[in-house]
C-alpha cells in the first residue's frame, strides 16, 4: 500500500515539472533589461588624487609655463593573454586629468607628414619628458580557495526498489595579480630620470557559487542546480594601477609631497632624500632666492625676490614660520638645507587655505624715509572725527607709536601725525594719558599680578597705535585702539593724499647698526615680553627724561640687554647674571630695568640720536665679550664696562649653537632729542 502511494505521489510531480501533462509554456524574459540604459561618467577612484596633484604642482611651480610629457606604447611584456595588448590610451587619459601645467603631446608621426604633406601649419612641441613602462608580471590564479559540502541519501523499497537524492555546494575564489612598472625619461638626452620611477601592483579576485540538489525513484528523477560567478575587470585594475603610477613619477619629478593627497600612501622617503641633495648642492644665494619665493608662496609679500641677501623684511617673515615648523635659526648670508626642505614640504597647496600676510611679522626698517609728506586738511579732520567717536568707549587715552607698518620705524609723515593726533586729543573732550597703560613702576610684578594691576586700572584707558604704508594714492593710515591687555577695541583707517615738502636727514649709520644687530632669532612670541613705558616700536625720549624697561620671561632664562649706538659702540645696560640675586630671570616674573636699587638711572642727553636696544635672552648662560666704553647720550653712572664691536652679536649667536640652545633675540630703536 505505502509503495502504490509513493508511486502515485511521483507520477503526478513528474507531471506538473513536465509542464502539466506536455502544454507548451514559454518562458518569459525581464522587460526591463529590454531596455538601452543611458551612458553615465565613468570615474575611478583617483579622480580627485590626480586633479589635486594639478593643484599641488601650480602652488609649487609657475602655472603659465607648460610642462609637456610624451608616452611610449605601454604594452603588454609578460606573454600572457587575457590582457589588452596596449594601455596607452589611459595614460593619455591619466595625464589629462592632472591638468595645467602638465601637458599632453601626442606621438602620432603619420598624422603629423600626412598634414604638412597637405599644406597644414603645425608649429609642433617638443616633450620634455617621456612616459616609459609596461605590464610586466600577470600571475594567474596565484590564489585558490573553495568549500562546500554534499549529501546523499536512500529510501528502499521491497527487496530491489527505492528512492534516493543528493544535494550539494561549492564556493570558490581565485586571486591574479598585475604588476606594472614605469619609468621617466628626459627627452632631450634620452636617459632615464634617475631616482623616478614606480612599480605598482594589483590584485583581482574572482569569486564562484553553486548549489545542486537531485531525486530518483524507480528509474525516474527531477533536479535543481544554480551558480553564480563574479570576476573584478582586469581594464578597471589596469587603469587603477596607471593612474597612481603616472601621478607618482610626475610628482617624484616635481619633487611633490604627493603622499599628503591620500590616507593610503605612505611618505616617500626617497623622494625627500632626492629633493634634500638637489638643495644642498644649491650655493648660499640660490638657497635664500628659494626661500624668498618659498615665502611668498606661504602668502608673505616680498618686495625683492631675485636679491640674494638676507634683508630685515625677510628675516621677520622667517621668524613667523620657526615656531610653527620647529626651523632652526638663518645664519648671517645662508639658510640650512634642512630648514628650506621643511618649508618646501610644508607649501600650502589647498585652495582654501589659511595663508600668513606681512601683518603677522615685525620689520626692522634699514633706513627711514628721507622726505616728509604734507597730510591734506580734509583728510585729517575725517580721522579726527573717528577719533572724537572714540568718547563713547574711553575718556583717557595713551597715543603710543606710529611707525611704517613694513618697517615699524617712525617716518617724518608718521611722527607728523603722531603729534597732531596728541594736539587734537588734548583739544578734546579726552585725557591724553602721558604713559602706556600697563606701565608697572615696581622691581618685579609676576605676570598674573600683573594683569590684576590692569583690571584694577578704569575701564576706559586706552592705548592708540598706528601703522602707516605708501600706496600708488598716497598713504594709508590705519589707528587700532587696543585694551589694557592689548585686545583690538576699534580699527580707524584713512586714505590720504600726500605731497613731498621737505628733505630730512637720515639717521646717522642706521644701516650699519641694524646690520650689526640684525636678528637670526627675532621672534613673535608670547613668552618673552620686552618694553620701555612708551612701546616696543620705536620711541622718542627728549633731554632729561628717564627710560625703564620691563622685561619678563615664561620660563628661567639667562637675559642680557645692550645699547648700540650710532658709531657701533655697544655697552652693557643689564646682565641678569649680575643684576639679579638668582643669576637668571625667574619664570612669571616681571623685572623693571634699571631697579630701584641698581645704583643707576638711565637718562636721555646729549650726543642725542638714534640708538638701539637689542635684548639676548638664552636658557644657558653666556660669555660676554668685553666691550670698550664710550660716551653715548644714555648717562648711566657708577657702571662701565671694556668693548669689542663688529662681530659681538656673532659671537653670541656662535655661543649660542654651541651650546645647542636656542638664542631669542629683540631690537627697540630708542631716539633722543633735544627740548
Amino acid at each position: 500500500m505505502l509503495n502504490k502511494k509513493l508511486l502515485v505521489g511521483m507520477s503526478a510531480l513528474f507531471f506538473i515539472l513536465s509542464g502539466c501533462g506536455g502544454a507548451s509554456v514559454e518562458p518569459e524574459l525581464d522587460a526591463s533589461k529590454e531596455k538601452i540604459k543611458a551612458p553615465t561618467q565613468y570615474t575611478t577612484d583617483y579622480d580627485s588624487f590626480l586633479r589635486n596633484i594639478g593643484n599641488m604642482y601650480r602652488v609649487y611651480y609657475d602655472a603659465t609655463n607648460a610642462i609637456p610629457f610624451q608616452s611610449k606604447p605601454i604594452t603588454n611584456d609578460t606573454g600572457t593573454g587575457g590582457l589588452p595588448v596596449d594601455v596607452s590610451k589611459m595614460v593619455i587619459t591619466a595625464v589629462s586629468k592632472i591638468g595645467k601645467p602638465i601637458v599632453y603631446i601626442p606621438y602620432d608621426p603619420n598624422y603629423l607628414i600626412n598634414e604638412l604633406n597637405t599644406g597644414g601649419a603645425i608649429n609642433r612641441v617638443m616633450p620634455k619628458y617621456v612616459i616609459s613602462g609596461a605590464i610586466t608580471e600577470y600571475d594567474k590564479g596565484i590564489m585558490r580557495k573553495s568549500d562546500g559540502g554534499s549529501f546523499d541519501f536512500f529510501v528502499p523499497f521491497g527487496a530491489s526498489n527505492g528512492a534516493d537524492g543528493s544535494a550539494s555546494k561549492d564556493n570558490s575564489t581565485t586571486a591574479s595579480r598585475i604588476v606594472m612598472d614605469f619609468f621617466l625619461i628626459d627627452y632631450a638626452t634620452q636617459s632615464m630620470v634617475s631616482g623616478v620611477q614606480s612599480t605598482k601592483t594589483i590584485t583581482i579576485y574572482e569569486q564562484s557559487k553553486s548549489k545542486d540538489m537531485g531525486f530518483h525513484i524507480f528509474g525516474s528523477g527531477f533536479g535543481i542546480n544554480g551558480s553564480v560567478s563574479r570576476k573584478q575587470g582586469i581594464h578597471a585594475a589596469l587603469r587603477l594601477l596607471i593612474e597612481l603610477s603616472v601621478a607618482e613619477i610626475i610628482s617624484k619629478e616635481a619633487g611633490l609631497p604627493y603622499w599628503k593627497l591620500s590616507k593610503e600612501i605612505q611618505v616617500d622617503e626617497a623622494t625627500i632624500d632626492k629633493v634634500y641633495y638637489d638643495m644642498d648642492a644649491l650655493d648660499d644665494a640660490t638657497k635664500i632666492v628659494l626661500m624668498k619665493d618659498y615665502l611668498q608662496k606661504y602668502g608673505f609679500r616680498i618686495d625683492n625676490i631675485e636679491d640674494p641677501q638676507l634683508d630685515a623684511q625677510t628675516v621677520a617673515f622667517y621668524e613667523v614660520l620657526r615656531k610653527d615648523f620647529d626651523l632652526g635659526p638663518l645664519g648671517d648670508t645662508y639658510i640650512k638645507t634642512k630648514d628650506l626642505l621643511t618649508l618646501h614640504f610644508n607649501l600650502p597647496y589647498k585652495r582654501n587655505a589659511q595663508k600668513y600676510n606681512n601683518s603677522m611679522a615685525k620689520v626692522i626698517a634699514i633706513a627711514p624715509p628721507k622726505s616728509i609728506k604734507k597730510v591734506q586738511k580734509n583728510s585729517l579732520e575725517h580721522l579726527f572725527e573717528n577719533i572724537d567717536k572714540l568718547q563713547d568707549i574711553t575718556s583717557s587715552i595713551y597715543v603710543g607709536s606710529i611707525v611704517d607698518a613694513n618697517d615699524m620705524y617712525k617716518t617724518p609723515f608718521s611722527e607728523n601725525l603722531e603729534n597732531k593726533i596728541k594736539a587734537h586729543i588734548q583739544e578734546a573732550q579726552l585725557v591724553a594719558l602721558a604713559k602706556k597703560p600697563i606701565s608697572i613702576k615696581e622691581k618685579t610684578r609676576s605676570f598674573k599680578k600683573r594683569k590684576k594691576v590692569n583690571a584694577s586700572l578704569k575701564q576706559q584707558e586706552v592705548e592708540l597705535v598706528g601703522y602707516v604704508e605708501n600706496t600708488e594714492n598716497g598713504v594709508e593710515v590705519e589707528l587700532q585702539i587696543l585694551s589694557k591687555d592689548s585686545q583690538r577695541l576699534r580699527v580707524i583707517k584713512e586714505n590720504f593724499a600726500v605731497t613731498q615738502e621737505e628733505e630730512t636727514p637720515v639717521v646717522d649709520n642706521l644701516n650699519a647698526m641694524l646690520t650689526l644687530a640684525k636678528s637670526e632669532s627675532e621672534m613673535k612670541t608670547d613668552d618673552i615680553f620686552f618694553m620701555t613705558e612708551k612701546g616696543d616700536t620705536h620711541q622718542v625720549y627728549y633731554d632729561g627724561e628717564k627710560i625703564e624697561f620691563s622685561l619678563g620671561v615664561r620660563e628661567p632664562m639667562y637675559a642680557y640687554i645692550f645699547d648700540i649706538d650710532s658709531k657701533l659702540h655697544i655697552e652693557t645696560l643689564f646682565d641678569s647674571t649680575v643684576d639679579t640675586s638668582s643669576g637668571n630671570l625667574q619664570s612669571d616674573e616681571l623685572y623693571l630695568i634699571p631697579s630701584q636699587d641698581s645704583g643707576f638711572e638711565i637718562i636721555a642727553s646729549a650726543p642725542f640720536g638714534t640708538e638701539l636696544i637689542k635684548l639676548v635672552v638664552c636658557s644657558k648662560q653666556l660669555q660676554i665679550p668685553k666691550i670698550t666704553d664710550t660716551t653715548r647720550s644714555f648717562k648711566k653712572s657708577t657702571k662701565t664696562n671694556s668693548v669689542t664691536s663688529g662681530e659681538f652679536m656673532n659671537a653670541l649667536r656662535i655661543q649660542a649653537k654651541n651650546l645647542g640652545v636656542p638664542l631669542y633675540e629683540k631690537t627697540i630703536l630708542v631716539e633722543t632729542r633735544g627740548e
